[in-house]
């Protein structure tokens, strides 16, 4: 992957946290793009720490350099601590992961490979911890995480592996 921007970077001040260096380019939706997130987070039947435990997961599988190393408030106050975090690997099931996480990260990954084919017991599992409608609102959660991810891959814009420190930011729409 690219790490050379494929874009001029910006100082757009307003955007959540690493959005205003490209999507200043277009401000309406940096606005647009801030209050889905914002309600993504912060609306809804899941908590912040599986929504942080499934978007940190996604980031490592797609490899990004910056969402690998981003952490949201509001999930590190629920106890997503960077010990836990760092148990979100592909050894996971041979951790003491909290089971429900195991439950979340298998979900996700058959998510990323092939949604259609998700193995009935991995979504029976999801339900069992979200219910029907929070395994609706992590997918689309999921889909916003991954378009991000990829968004910033494909413009070049992610950090070198190992080039950014861990940063803790407000969570979107909670300052």
């Amino acid at each position: 992957m690219s790490t050379d921007p494929r874009v001029a970077l910006i100082d757009y001040a307003g955007g959540v946290a690493g959005t205003d260096n490209f999507l200043g380019h277009y401000p309406q939706l940096l606005r647009a793009f801030d209050d889905l997130y914002a309600t993504v987070w912060n609306d809804g039947e899941v908590d912040h720490a599986t929504k942080e435990v499934a978007r940190m997961r996604n980031a490592r599988k797609t490899e990004c350099g910056y969402c690998s190393q981003v952490r949201f408030s509001v999930a590190r106050a629920e106890g997503l601590s960077e010990d836990v975090v760092s148990l979100i690997s592909d050894e996971f099931d041979e951790t003491e992961l909290d089971p429900r996480y195991k439950d979340i990260i298998r979900w996700v990954d058959a998510y990323l490979l092939d949604p259609s084919k998700v193995d009935p017991r991995v979504r029976a599992d999801v339900k069992a911890h979200l219910g029907a409608g929070g395994e609706v609102e992590l997918a689309c959660a999921l889909a916003i995480f991954r378009a991000f991810g990829k968004t910033l891959i494909t413009l070049g814009l992610e950090p070198k592996p190992g080039a950014m420190p861990v940063a803790i930011y407000a969570t979107p729409g909670s300052a």
